[in-house]
């Protein structure tokens, strides 16, 4: 038996392997899972471990990681399938798996296949809500919205924030999420650009303060902030083209933060910020200066920039 699970989605790729092996371990609850990794096995040595049998079972369960990074591998793993019988259980896990390669059709016609994607925004808010009734608690699908826009589509947060908030009380409720979950840093991001985008030269200051003191270090809240402002031109390219922010990754949720932000500011204005931002950057690796005061400074800048345009 073949189990092939790929995509970006991490969680989603260790929901679907921890699902495929335990059904496997109910019928052959004594066998041993191995995990191997591709880079270091060739074919030969696949085939052999899928044949080595335990001591106390007649099947083999094995995870093998990103096999598409192993060219010898791939090119002759029809003979690796061929090792494969019907109480033995391989599972192909990948990443980044090319559809266009021999491999990736190889694999596709395997028949237990799952695609791990990125789920957007209304997609999550559905996994919170049967997620928490799993878990033996409840939520409205108004509070796992709010779950949402404090830490964002990392379903591995959402799940430890939701956990957090189970143990405090079975009902999650808005004064349980305002009490209980610190905003990610993306979503303060978030909100810095935003008070970027007004020239709210006090707020923005007030969130940039509370990052510092979250302990995040500068070069990292700057190219946090790069990678928003980065976002921003996309957005300004696309003109809501969502094909367009598909092939340039954009996150749907990421794409709906950034959208209000992109139209209150000018074509000229926004190339204004990303200059500042890359002469911010270039200091923060290159200066003597404190790196706080850097970022600090840039944030000021920008506010400024905004400020002037309007």
């Amino acid at each position: 038996m073949v189990s092939v699970i790929f995509g970006s989605n991490s969680y989603g790729r260790k929901h679907a392997l921890d699902l495929a092996v335990s059904d496997f371990l109910k019928k052959a609850p004594d066998t041993e899972v191995r995990h191997i990794q591709a880079t270091d096995v060739d074919s030969a040595e696949l085939r052999q471990a899928l044949q080595s049998t335990g001591l106390f079972s007649q099947s083999v369960c094995i995870v093998l990681h990103d096999a598409s990074k192993n060219k010898q591998l791939t090119e002759a793993f029809e003979s690796v399938l061929d090792a494969v019988d019907k109480d033995s259980l391989l599972v192909v896990v990948e990443q980044n798996l090319d559809k266009r390669t021999s491999f990736s059709k190889l694999l596709t016609k395997q028949g237990d296949v799952t695609e791990c994607s990125e789920q957007d925004e209304h997609s999550l808010r559905n996994w919170v809500l049967a997620e928490v009734k799993r878990r033996g608690g409840s939520i409205s699908s108004a509070d796992a919205g709010l779950l949402l826009s404090k830490l964002g589509t990392n379903q591995w947060s959402l799940s430890t924030e939701i956990d957090k908030l189970l143990i405090h009380s079975s009902s999650i409720t808005k004064e349980s999420i305002e009490l209980l979950v610190e905003p990610s840093a993306q979503e303060k991001i978030f909100a810095l650009t935003d008070a970027v985008s007004y020239g709210n030269t006090q707020r923005a200051s007030a969130i940039l303060d509370n990052l510092f003191q979250q302990q995040l270090e500068a070069r990292y809240v700057m190219s946090m902030l790069g990678w928003q402002i980065h976002n921003m031109v996309i957005m300004a390219g696309a003109s809501g083209d969502s094909a367009y922010l598909k092939e340039m990754k954009i996150n749907p949720f990421v794409a709906r933060k950034t959208s209000d932000v992109v139209r209150r500011i000018s074509r000229r204005t926004l190339a204004d910020l990303v200059g500042i931002v890359i002469e911010g950057d270039r200091l923060s690796k290159s200066s003597a200066a404190d790196n706080n005061e850097i970022v600090s400074h840039t944030v000021y800048k920008l506010c400024q920039a905004v400020k002037r345009s309007t």
